[in-house]
């Protein structure tokens, strides 16, 4: 047992000083994603052709859609049905990326002081 403890620990040491060696470059999604203002929550649908995420303006917050081409460069970025006022929290989609459940709060038609919202791809366009 004590001998599985040290080659784990090798292995471990070993990725660590790779590690240190070799510096992991991240490289920026296309101006169109990234602007000035704040992007989040970047999340891929299973085929790899949209990104679905968060811009926080100076007063609002939205959801919107980012569609790639084959090679992965961007065609277009399309707003979420949540509108320009949105003021949520997270948002998760469903594998097949035809479902998208958001949170919305201060919106008049809600229960509480935030709700989930749920949206459907139909037709090529979101419910």
């Amino acid at each position: 047992m004590h001998r599985l403890y040290f080659i784990t620990f090798l292995f471990i040491l070993q990725l660590t000083l790779w590690g240190q060696e070799n510096k992991i470059k991240f490289t920026p999604l296309e101006s169109g994603i990234n602007t000035t203002d704040s992007e989040e929550l970047g999340r891929w649908t299973i085929d790899g052709k949209s990104i679905l995420f968060t811009r926080l303006s100076k007063d609002h917050l939205e959801v919107l859609t980012a569609h790639l081409d084959s090679l992965g460069h961007l065609i277009n970025v399309e707003k979420m049905p949540a509108g320009t006022n949105y003021r949520g929290g997270g948002h998760a989609m469903s594998p097949d990326g035809k479902s998208i459940i958001f949170t919305i709060c201060g919106d008049r038609m809600g229960l509480g002081s935030c709700d989930l919202y749920l949206s459907e791809f139909m037709d090529g366009v979101w419910t």
